[in-house]
């Protein structure tokens, strides 16, 4: 799954890849009231993966840049990609794999049941 990100915010980026991964998982048929939990759940995981990613990738001064970003209040999603893509060079490459590896974890449970 590489979608191309440069016209959506980092949010619709991920709701559009967890709509796309739930489609191939066969959820394609539920409602949309039906999908919303998993949606929610999806978002959620896939939103830790790539946050552990990153963050493994900071230094001693980037994570403390971090907790005063999140200790400032309500932070955007696009002042968190912001910080992230200054900070981590490797940041579109991280953020790939974390999501590639999360979809091929989905792929594999959806098989096992």
């Amino acid at each position: 799954m590489n979608m191309e990100t440069t016209t959506q915010t980092p949010v619709d980026f991920m709701q559009l890849f967890v709509e796309q991964l739930l489609d191939q998982l066969g959820f394609a048929e539920l409602s949309d009231e039906s999908r919303q939990p998993y949606m929610v759940q999806f978002i959620a995981e896939l939103e830790r993966r790539i946050g552990l990613a990153l963050e493994a990738e900071l230094n001693e001064t980037d994570i403390t840049a971090l907790n005063d970003l999140l200790a400032s209040g309500e932070v955007s999603a696009d002042q968190m990609t912001a910080f992230w893509q200054s900070r981590v060079p490797e940041y579109d490459s991280i953020v790939n794999d974390a999501m590639a590896s999360f979809a091929r974890d989905m792929q594999q449970t959806a098989a096992s049941l």
